[in-house]
């Protein structure tokens, strides 16, 4: 049998998820994720309903409609491959795919730190120097820049990635990965050589973003604590920064911990992973929802229509789900998502303030018109 070239790359990969719980309490686990997958994505539809009934007339719901949208394209992205690795057991895949799916993961990773740093940043300048934050957020030109930067950044930080990749070298033409996920770890460890150089390229991106956010966010809240001690809305926001970081740390360390430690304990590892993939798209959405006016306002009107009638999805799928063969699960879920959007469009049509004055609502979306400019309104959180 002919040895391939020391220095090839692999055709294909092979996810094995064979190692994982797959039966009993772990199965219903499994669909109970999958069930939770609506409620988290109307959850953060919801917020960025909500940001755009404020009409997006501050920079920082712009910011937060970008997080949000990123926690809901990581939640269905993660989730999907999460239970189809789960179910199918073994994956093959093309190598050109196993690094698609590598770089997707990475990029919303990043997206969700930069824009946690872009909110710190923002209300920084806000508190501590409102007559030029409120003249430069004015033009809506810059606004645009700001935003067009936040997009690109993480595009231009994971584009380091094919060159990690492209100095790998591999000694088989087919990977086996004993994970339902690729991840860049997991590729350097099938590699069989060159992997330093890609290891230490790896870990810089990975640390880079979170060390400025979390170097961000000590500095941004040592301060405003040191000058506006007695100020009950700049506690209130250093307070909001930080729940948002000490999410983002804890989930960046169970990815951390849950790529570089080997378990015995595959249920261990598991379970880290469902709560790695559920804890951002989760709380990021309830901290700025609950904590800002903007969002917190509309978000109350529809939050306890969608727990009632996902809740009640829930019961009627597990239910459902633990009488009936598995290949049926997803012609149930289909019917849960389409029951639960249509109601949610229902309560937003119910409860929203509709404008009838149509000339005043292009007037107010406007920013800067006629000379008047952005004001900072402290408001932004509650007193």
């Amino acid at each position: 049998m002919l040895t391939p070239a020391p220095f090839s790359w692999p055709t294909f990969v092979t996810l094995d998820a064979s190692s994982f719980p797959r039966d009993g309490p772990w199965r219903v686990a499994t669909y109970f994720l999958l069930v939770l997958v609506p409620l988290i994505v109307l959850l953060n539809i919801t917020v960025l309903t909500a940001c755009a009934l404020s009409r997006f007339h501050k920079p920082m719901v712009v910011y937060i409609s970008f997080s949000t949208v990123a926690d809901t394209l990581w939640t269905l992205l993660c989730v999907g491959m999460f239970v189809n690795g789960l179910l199918a057991g073994q994956q093959r895949l093309m190598f050109y795919k196993c690094l698609v799916q590598l770089f997707c993961i990475e990029l919303l990773y990043i997206e969700q730190g930069v824009m946690l740093l872009l909110i710190d940043i923002d209300r920084f300048w806000a508190i501590f120097w409102p007559y030029s934050y409120t003249t430069q957020m004015a033009r809506k030109r810059k606004s645009l820049y700001i935003v067009g930067l936040a997009t690109i950044l993480p595009v231009l930080i994971i584009s380091s990635y094919p060159v990690m990749v492209s100095a790998l070298s591999f000694c088989v033409k087919e990977v086996i990965i004993a994970d339902v996920f690729c991840f860049m770890d997991q590729v350097l460890v099938a590699a069989c050589g060159r992997t330093q150089l890609p290891a230490v390229m790896m870990m810089c991106v990975w640390l880079f973003v979170d060390i400025i956010t979390a170097t961000s966010i000590i500095y941004s809240t040592v301060k405003i604590l040191r000058m506006f001690r007695h100020n009950r809305q700049a506690m209130y926001t250093c307070g909001t920064q930080v729940m948002a970081f000490a999410v983002r740390f804890s989930f960046a360390t169970m990815v951390f911990v849950t790529n570089n430690v080997n378990f015995q304990n595959t249920a261990f590892r598991f379970m880290l992973y469902l709560t790695s993939m559920m804890s951002p798209p989760v709380a990021n959405p309830l901290i700025y929802g609950l904590r800002i006016k903007e969002i917190r306002q509309p978000l109350k009107r529809h939050l306890k229509i969608v727990i009632y009638i996902t809740v009640n999805s829930i019961v009627i799928y597990i239910t459902v789900n633990c009488e009936i063969n598995t290949s049926l699960y997803i012609s149930h879920l289909k019917n849960v998502i389409y029951i639960t959007v249509n109601c949610l469009l229902i309560s937003i049509t119910i409860n929203c303030e509709i404008q009838t004055s149509i000339p005043s609502i292009i007037a107010d979306v406007q920013w800067g018109k006629n000379g008047q400019s952005l004001k900072y309104e402290n408001s932004s959180v509650d007193e």
